[in-house]
């Protein structure tokens, strides 16, 4: 039931920042005003670091699960990048699929 909730959340999130972003692109906006609304904002910019700093938090611990899980290095550096690129959405569908057996307890 988790894993299936997991997987529907990350199927859900994946279709909502699609559309997110779609939108964003069609109001003409580009990564420059993301870049001038950041550095003109402490607030926004204290945000943005803190969200920075929790996603490489997630990245270091999805890399280290997927090292104790023996996976190979080309499929652990196509997780990451695709975690780089979708956010969350990545995440989630990997603990939906991740198998819970073979793991030691450290």
């Amino acid at each position: 039931m988790k894993k299936t909730v997991l997987l529907l959340l990350g199927i859900a999130l994946f279709a909502f920042y699609n559309y997110c972003l779609y939108q964003w692109l069609q109001s003409g906006h580009t990564f420059n005003d993301v870049w001038r609304a950041t550095t003109s904002d402490w607030f926004l910019a204290i945000t943005v670091f803190d969200m920075a700093l929790f996603s490489l938090l997630c990245l270091i611990w999805l890399y280290r699960d997927m090292t104790r899980r023996r996976f190979a290095a080309g499929k652990k550096l196509l997780i990451l990048l695709a975690s780089l690129i979708t956010g969350v959405v990545v995440l989630f569908l990997y603990l939906a699929f991740r198998k819970e057996e073979g793991l030691k307890q450290a």
